[in-house]
């Protein structure tokens, strides 16, 4: 009787059903899903990135454009000179027929020298001439200038500088719509939409042709994605998941962790912020030898220079000034004589003192024939004083000009240095979006894993 009640417990506990713990459908096909979500994911990343780059790259174009401003200020200076030179020149056809030395047909003009009647004007439509062709080839854009941060440009190609930034717009647009362009994604590599959209395409494929053989029943006991493997082995697996995560987690803290971004590359949160660092340093430098005079541009006629060799320049013209005034006040300043070579002030008024030579007269004297000559220099003396000074003053208020405007000059590369900041700032937190694909990988495979314990391992 006993060893009956024995055998019916036996097939009792034969017959009760058994812990759900058969390998199920969705534990199965999971992974598959979890990376169709995963390139999903990376599909979305790719079009943020890509419309990132487009706006980067729009910025760079509508920076570029904005340097047409820079040519104008370069335009303004040559401006100044050729006002300059113009005035200079009708000073000199002016002043032309008063400095005629007599005894002779030519004038002698302070700053241009010996002509006679029509060499001032040739001069002058000379210089007429050459400024038209400088200003035609502004209005062809092709006279090319300085800009800093960007080298010597004309308007044409300044303009191709801007087209070539379209074209690289137009490029990755295209390549954005032929799904092309490819972006580096945690988990997957380097990787395009076109890509991505068959790895999706594959993972379905995997999930449908593994469930049809769920349905029928041809399907071993197995754990996919593992193989055999123990209680142990996914706990210790588990646990690599998290040290992976905690890993990748210190080395972003750190600043150490590398992501890809189409502005730099390869780049670290200390690599951006060192840029960022630099491209301050940068400006700051800039501006300080702005602010300190010590700031090198190109000017027409005295190439490059900073604030101090204007200055210097400035006071140099004004000591070459102050030396004409003192001479023209202390009669020795000089012009050609008809009779005598060249006079000062000075002996012109002692040759006039002198009487006119006579058989038997006083000695010293003059000779009759020279006095008309020595009155002419005398004539022809203030005139040429003040020609001379208005031509020296006329450069002097030029360099002033330029010595104003020299710190203007710096504002295309403080532009370019403030663009490329903001660049690199924006990229910061890109680093938050890279770690958070990381973290979703691995919370994934821990996730599964984790299902794996719970469902089917014993």
């Amino acid at each position: 009787m006993r060893r009956s009640g024995l055998a019916l417990s036996l097939c009792l506990a034969l017959l009760a059903p058994l812990p759900a713990l058969a390998v199920g459908a969705e534990d199965i096909v999971r992974p598959w899903q979890d990376d169709i979500a995963m390139t999903k994911r990376a599909i979305d990343e790719l079009a943020r990135q890509g419309a990132q780059r487009l706006s980067e790259l729009g910025a760079t174009k509508a920076l570029h454009a904005a340097m047409t401003q820079a040519i104008a200020d370069n335009i303004a200076a040559l401006d100044l000179l050729q006002q300059r030179d113009q005035a200079n020149e009708e000073r000199f056809v002016s002043a032309a027929g008063a400095l005629k030395v007599s005894g002779g047909e030519q004038s002698w003009v302070p700053h241009i020298g010996w002509g006679i009647f029509g060499f001032f004007e040739k001069h002058r439509d000379d210089t007429n001439k050459a400024i038209a062709e400088v200003d035609a080839q502004i209005a062809a854009g092709d006279a090319q200038f300085f800009i800093l941060g960007l080298g010597w440009h004309s308007g044409k190609s300044l303009a191709a500088l801007v087209a070539a930034d379209q074209k690289a717009m137009d490029d990755l647009q295209a390549a954005l719509g032929a799904g092309t362009w490819q972006i580096f994604y945690p988990g997957i590599g380097w990787a395009d939409r076109n890509g991505l959209e068959a790895r999706i395409a594959g993972d379905q494929k995997q999930i449908d042709e593994t469930l049809a053989v769920i349905a029928k029943g041809e399907y071993q006991v197995f754990v996919p994605h593992l193989g055999w493997v123990t209680r142990n082995a996914v706990n210790q697996q588990i646990e690599n998941a998290k040290a992976e995560l905690a890993a990748a987690e210190a080395l972003f803290q750190a600043g150490d962790a590398q992501i890809w971004r189409a502005i730099g590359g390869w780049i670290t949160t200390k690599s951006v912020q060192g840029a960022m660092d630099d491209l301050a340093r940068q400006q700051e430098a800039l501006e300080a030898a702005a602010q300190q005079g010590s700031f090198v541009h190109y000017l027409p006629l005295l190439g490059w220079i900073d604030g101090h060799g204007i200055d210097a320049t400035i006071k140099s013209r004004q000591d070459e000034m102050a030396k004409v005034q003192d001479s023209a006040a202390a009669g020795t300043y000089v012009v050609p004589s008809g009779c005598c070579g060249w006079l000062d002030g000075n002996n012109i008024q002692r040759l006039l003192a002198l009487p006119d030579c006579v058989p038997n007269g006083p000695s010293p004297c003059l000779n009759p024939a020279d006095r008309p000559h020595v009155q002419d220099a005398q004539r022809r003396l203030g005139p040429s004083i003040a020609v001379d000074i208005a031509v020296r003053e006329a450069e002097i208020a030029l360099f002033k000009a330029w010595r104003a405007a020299l710190v203007g000059f710096i504002e295309p590369q403080v532009k370019i240095y403030q663009e490329g900041a903001a660049q690199w700032a924006r990229t910061q937190a890109e680093f938050d979006i890279e770690l958070a694909a990381i973290r979703q990988r691995i919370e994934d495979r821990i996730a599964f894993l984790q299902a794996v314990l719970d469902r089917q391992i014993p």
